[in-house]
Order: structure tokens, then sequence, then C-alpha cells
């Protein structure tokens, strides 16, 4: 018996591969506000701070989070 589209509990593969960003990260907006403030330079066109460091236990989201702010970032800053 197939079951119908509604029945599953993923809807979008796609949301599982490994090059997937999200719009948004629910749940994260503190962490998120604190890793774009130090990008913010760059959007002013000053030098950046040499190294960001995000840490937290394994499958908490950090790469998630980083490539959406980036990702955000890249969207905002003109080239």
């Amino acid at each position: 018996m197939m079951e119908s589209k509604a029945m599953r509990m993923i809807r979008d593969g796609r949301v599982l591969r490994e090059e997937h960003v999200p719009i948004e990260v629910p749940h994260r907006n503190a962490e998120k506000n604190e890793l774009s403030r130090s990008f913010r330079p760059i959007e002013r066109g000053e030098p950046g701070e040499k190294a960001t460091f995000v840490f937290g236990p394994s499958g908490t989201g950090k790469t998630c989070l980083s490539r959406v702010v980036l990702r955000q970032l890249e969207d905002e800053v003109p080239e």
C-alpha cells in the first residue's frame, strides 16, 4: 500500500542534503544575532574579525546557523 504525501514524515527530501540552507532557523534568534554581529564590519566595507569561533555539542545546528547567516550576508552586501 502506498502512503499519501500527507502521511510522510519527510515531505521534501531536499532538506536532508548537505548543501541545503534553510531560509530561517527557528528558536535560534539570539545565536543568529550574536553571529551576525561578528560580520557587521564586513557589511560596512571594513576588515572583519580574523576568526569567529562557533562551538557547541554535535547536532545543535552550528553549521546550519552559520550557513544561514553567511547566505543572508551575501544577499545584503553588494559585491
